[in-house]
């Protein structure tokens, strides 16, 4: 209701061609229609769901930030490829973001030659996990997979510790745990802890993260302003590319050839990467990674944690 409210003053100003943003993926599935029905576009640098690109009619959304379906066939990849599984336990809760990410992971391992020997399920909030590690432990998997937000993810891993061959097993997580505190919430933890985040590097974001920290001296600078930055400036290129001056001196862009230029958008060098959309929408040029936390040094390790793996597309 709030972004729905947030662009109805603009309904009535011809000269309004497109959106940066939004933050959240529910968020910009409510204003998608009314962004349909102007004729305007919706450059996101952050909504993830893949229901936003999935078969897109009059391509109306676009977004510099990878769908987040991405980052649990790479965990995939890495469980089967890197650390030899076969045999995996996913845990998810009820939400809909998770449970796609459980969903994709458990398909992409499958298809590689896996096997899901269990899948649980626990609600927002649950605190009694014991039956469902009874039941995952008694399959005796290489490799966990937590589709969970916190604090239902550490609540699981400091309780499967607990409990042989869980204690055993690897370790996935998705970028919902790709955070600074998160390690300092854990206990005793043998196992090895890997998560999904995005993979960042190279001589433009290195460039960018120099101009942030220089400007807002020691604040890092965080992942989503690299995806926001290229999201501006892929739509004030593709604007100024599609401006034309009229007879009377005017600025005329046409929504139309605005649209189509930054669909044909291919390798324009961003913050993040050579950027590239399509009719889908997906213009992302980062992908994601593996990175390993240090349980034993929690929350005083300094961030991000290293970069184990990065898969790389045939």
């Amino acid at each position: 209701v709030g972004g729905q409210q947030a662009v109805k003053p603009l309904r009535n100003d011809d000269r309004f061609l497109a959106l940066i943003g939004p933050a959240c993926s529910d968020v910009a599935q409510a204003v998608l229609p009314v962004v349909r029905r102007n004729n305007w576009l919706l450059i996101s640098p952050a909504s993830t769901a893949p229901t936003l690109t999935a078969a897109q009619s009059g391509v109306a959304f676009f977004r510099t930030v990878p769908n987040h379906l991405h980052q649990a066939e790479v965990a995939a990849h890495f469980a089967y490829e890197q650390l030899g599984a076969r045999h995996t336990a996913v845990f998810l809760d009820e939400t809909e973001y998770n449970s796609l990410l459980a969903q994709a992971f458990g398909s992409t391992f499958s298809q590689l030659g896996g096997t899901v020997v269990y899948q649980g399920s626990l609600a927002v909030g649950q605190i009694e996990v014991a039956p469902l590690l009874a039941e995952a432990a008694s399959r005796s998997p290489d490799v966990i997979f937590l589709a969970l937000f916190e604090p239902e993810a550490s609540l699981m891993i400091n309780r499967l510790a607990e409990l042989a061959p869980l204690n055993r097993a690897v370790l996935l997580g998705g970028d919902t745990l790709h955070q600074p505190d998160f390690a300092s919430r854990l206990e005793n933890i043998a196992a090895k802890i890997f998560v999904t985040g995005p993979v960042l590097a190279g001589e433009p974001y290195d460039a960018f993260r120099a101009a942030w920290e220089s400007r807002y001296e020691d604040l890092a600078a965080p992942v989503a302003a690299a995806y926001a930055y290229d999201a501006t400036h892929l739509l004030l290129t593709a604007i100024e590319d599609a401006a034309t001056i009229g007879q009377s001196g005017s600025l005329l862009i046409g929504r139309s050839d605005l649209r189509s230029r930054l669909v044909a958008t291919d390798g324009w060098a961003g913050a993040t990467g050579m950027l590239r959309c399509g009719t889908n929408g997906e213009c992302a040029a980062a992908g994601y990674g593996l990175y390993e936390l240090n349980t034993a040094e929690g929350s005083t390790t300094s961030w991000p944690p290293p970069l184990i793996w990065q898969y790389k597309e045939n």
